[in-house]
Order: C-alpha cells, then structure tokens, then sequence
C-alpha cells in the first residue's frame, strides 16, 4: 500500500513538473534588463522612493513659503436684528446700520526670524537631497536583488538541462543494457546497475525542477510580475574586472548613495540645532493693512465706505521659556552626534561589505578558472570512455560514468559562473556603480 502511494506521489509530481516545464516554455522570455526595468516601475519599494522624493519637493516649497511676503483678505458681514436708539423725548435717534460690512486687506513679510526661516529653507532642500538619495540606494538595492534572482533562475535552468540529459542518457543506455542482456552479451548485473541509476537520476530531476519553480517565482514576486507563465533568457557569461580594490574603495565613498544619505542626514541635524536655537532670539516682521467699512461700531457712514492705512514693525521675544529652547537645542546636539555616528558606522561598514564581495568575487573567478580546467579534461576523459565503449574495451558504467562527470563539471562551471556574477552584483552595489551603465562589452563567453 504504501508502495502505491510513494509511486502515486512521484508520478503526480513529476506530471506537475513537466506541465509547469511546459508552461514555462510557452510564455515569453525576459532579459535581465527587462527585469531590471519591470521591477523599478512595479515595484513597492521603488514606487515609496518615488513618492518620498516627491514629497521632499513639497516640502521645499512650503519652505520657501515662509520667506516671501504674505497676503491675506478678510471680509465680514453682520446683520443686525434691530438698531441702537437714544429716545431724546422729542425724538428718536438711531445709531448704526442693519447691514454692516467690512474688508480688511494686509502683507506681512518677516524680516528676521533667529535664523529659523533660512534653516529651515536650507532644511528642506536637504531633504529633497535626502530623498533623492534614499530612491537610488533603494533602486540600486532593488537592482542588485533582481540580478541575483535573475542569475538563481540561470543556474536553476542550468541544472534542470543537466538532469534531463541525465535521465535522458541513462534511460538509453538501460534500453541497450536490455536489449544487450537479451541477446547474451553482458550479464543481468550490468543492466539491473543500469536501471538503478536511472532511478536515482529522476528524484534529482525533479528536485532540479521544483528548485527551478521556485527560484522563477521568487524573482516574479521581486519584479511583481502576475503572469501565469514566465521565462528568462540569458547566460551566464564571465565579465572581468580589473579594478584595484583601493580605487573601488574611493570611488564607494563618492557614489554609493547610502552614504550620501547619511552624509544628507547629518547636514539636516545641524540645520536641526540652528532652528532649535531660534525661539530664544527676537522675531521681527514688517506690515501694512489697509481697511474699509460702511460703519464701525454704533456710527453709520454715507454711502461710501471709509477707508483707513496703517504700516509698521512687529517685534516679538520670548525672553524666558522655563528652559524649553536650551532643552530643545540640547536635544538637537545629541542627535546630530547620533547621525554622525551611525555615518561614521555606515562608512566601515560600506568598507567591509566592499571587501567581502571583492574576495567573494576573486573566489568565484578562481573556481571559474578551475572550473574550466575540469571541464576540458572531463570532455577528453569522457570521449576516451566513448571510444572504449564503441569499440568493445569499456562498459557502459564506465561510459556513463564519464558522461556524468562531465555533465557534473558543467554545472559546477555554471555555478561559478553564478557566484561571479552574483558577487559582482554585490560589488557593485556595494561602489554604488550603475550595472546597466557600467557593461562595455567586456563579457566573455565560458
């Protein structure tokens, strides 16, 4: 019974597999820029990076705001129910107008503010920076994620090839095994072996390919994409570089935009402790209104309005605020050592990050090289065993053998070649290097 259940299980699996496998080389295939390209326009991280640049740029407006005069008109209207009247005996006086309207019109214009309004002008270009920033250390970010999925859906691809020919190979040779021990000239031994690597062959298939399902969906979840059927197409080519590290190291402390981020940070801390110090200074501003009515108070005017102009300075000054200023400047301070400190820890940490992928890169070119290596002689090994069994002088085992060491040696290539380019993903992002920009046609061809 439980027997049945394993073999139902496989079948369905394996029936799964290849259907999604045929799905998948249906649909339309994706380069590694049109996955770049989708995943910033759709993305959720990309489209919050957006709209924060956007809401910087508000915001500076409404710093300059405070900078240029200000206008404003105020109008009113009153409706009386009954007037005002002194009753004289002889007569009645009454005072005033059941319908009283009146307009005020004034500019404003601060003329000295302790250094708050340019703070805080100076604050909002800041952070518009600040925003500019975080959108590409957020975009580079999404950038290098999407080329490693992209590379994993590669290798994924890479692996699923290599057991397929596998499987394939091994079903042929246990057919000729067969038709062999049927006609006599090799023993049950050699074709039972034959069928147990055929089997053993398949549970690798499938796990190559259930990987591979699952390393496509990942990048789609990355570049939200919603399509049922999905494909890359691409290779994994070997790119070299010859950078020293030392100038990767200056060029990351220019470009990566992380740290200009922080840097960006540390600038807005300081214009922080200016705006803090301010309410302790003396305010002065400049005005001029000018009004007009058709009453005021109980005295009614003839049917034209009266018209008054008045002009002057406004001095304002909180001489003593039970120390709140002095708190708040404190506070200030505190968090620009904060900020200076986390950039003084984002730079060592750009560094070590930097170093980390260049040896991950070295390491990856040098089991590229030693890849290459095994390769060659896996193929020359592998046309020995080929000869030697057409001719009579090999079995098949050792023929199989060699053509799995061979398919093996391929795959362990790929690998590296994955790891290289991942880790180059990484370096560039850690030198904050647009990738796109930055290829010249140094590809190389494994």
């Amino acid at each position: 019974m439980h027997v049945h259940l394993y073999r139902w299980f496989v079948t369905s699996v394996w029936m799964g597999l290849m259907g999604w496998a045929s799905a998948e080389s249906l649909a339309p295939a994706y380069t590694l820029e049109q996955c770049v390209a989708m995943g910033l326009e759709r993305s959720v991280v990309a489209v919050h990076a957006r709209i924060g640049q956007e809401v910087a740029g508000a915001q500076v407006q409404q710093a300059r705001s405070e900078i240029l005069p200000h206008f404003r008109v105020d109008g009113q209207y009153t409706r009386l129910d009954e007037l005002q009247s002194i009753d004289f005996g002889d007569g009645v006086l009454e005072m005033g107008t059941l319908d009283n309207y009146s307009v005020l019109a004034e500019v404003r214009q601060i003329l000295y503010a302790g250094g708050r309004v340019k703070a805080a002008l100076r604050a909002a270009r800041l952070s518009e920076q600040y925003a500019r920033a975080e959108r590409l250390a957020e975009e580079t970010r999404l950038v290098r994620d999407i080329r490693q999925a992209f590379y994993d859906v590669l290798l994924a691809g890479e692996r699923v090839r290599v057991r397929e020919a596998a499987v394939d190979q091994l079903g042929r040779l246990a057919d000729a095994a067969a038709a062999k021990q049927a006609a006599g000239t090799v023993s049950e031994f050699e074709t039972l072996s034959a069928r147990v690597r055929l089997a053993n062959a398949r549970p690798e298939l499938i796990l190559a390919r259930s990987d591979a399902m699952l390393t496509s969906e990942s990048l789609k979840r990355l570049i939200r994409c919603e399509e049922s059927g999905f494909a890359v197409t691409g290779t994994l080519a070997f790119v070299e570089w010859t950078v020293p590290l030392d100038d990767l190291m200056r060029l990351a402390d220019t470009n990566r935009p992380a740290l200009d981020r922080q840097r960006t940070g540390v600038s807005l801390r300081r214009e922080a402790v200016v705006a803090a110090r301010s309410p302790g200074l003396p305010e002065l501003a400049a005005y001029a209104n000018t009004t007009g009515a058709n009453a005021y108070q109980f005295v009614s005017y003839s049917d034209t309005w009266e018209w008054h102009w008045n002009a002057g300075l406004a001095l304002n000054w909180a001489i003593w605020d039970g120390g709140m200023t002095h708190a708040r400047i404190r506070q200030a301070r505190l968090e620009l050592e904060r900020e200076t400190a986390t950039l003084e820890d984002l730079e060592s940490g750009v560094r070590l990050e930097l170093r980390d992928a260049w040896n991950r890169m070295q390491h990856a070119r040098e089991a590229v090289q030693a890849g290459r290596e095994t390769v060659t002689l896996a193929e020359r090994a592998q046309a020995i065993a080929q000869s030697r069994y057409e001719t009579g002088l090999g079995t098949q085992l050792e023929y199989a053998d060699s053509t799995v060491a061979l398919r093996e040696a391929r795959l362990a290539l790929s690998t590296a070649l994955a790891a290289h380019l991942s880790a180059q993903a990484s370096l560039e992002y850690a030198v904050g290097i647009d990738p796109l920009a930055r290829r010249a046609g140094h590809e190389e061809q494994p």
